[in-house]
């Protein structure tokens, strides 16, 4: 099982953009002890780093095709309150030669 800290390692050191970097990390403090449920909402995240939701939500698409992360749950706007998507991080496993 691939601890919190392993998985940040990882994407600290990993072929991303900063952007990607801080994005991956600040998520990754919403998460749970099992690495899952990590769902701040792209304004949060926004918020929290200081760039524009346009940003995290490319930035989100970006993990999420490069293996990173997967959405666990697809948010939905009801009457009685926004619900975010959620996330699971996942640990990469690069190809080798």
């Amino acid at each position: 099982m691939t601890t919190l800290r392993a998985w940040t390692k990882a994407v600290i050191s990993a072929d991303l953009s900063v952007t990607e970097r801080l994005v991956a990390v600040t998520l990754a403090g919403y998460a749970d002890s099992q690495m899952e449920n990590a769902d701040p909402g792209r304004q949060r995240l926004a918020d929290d780093i200081g760039i524009s939701v346009a940003t995290v939500k490319r930035s989100l698409k970006s993990l999420t095709t490069t293996g990173w992360i997967e959405k666990t749950h697809e948010g939905r706007i009801s009457r009685d309150r926004e619900q975010c998507d959620a996330y699971r991080l996942q640990m990469r496993v690069e190809a080798t030669s």
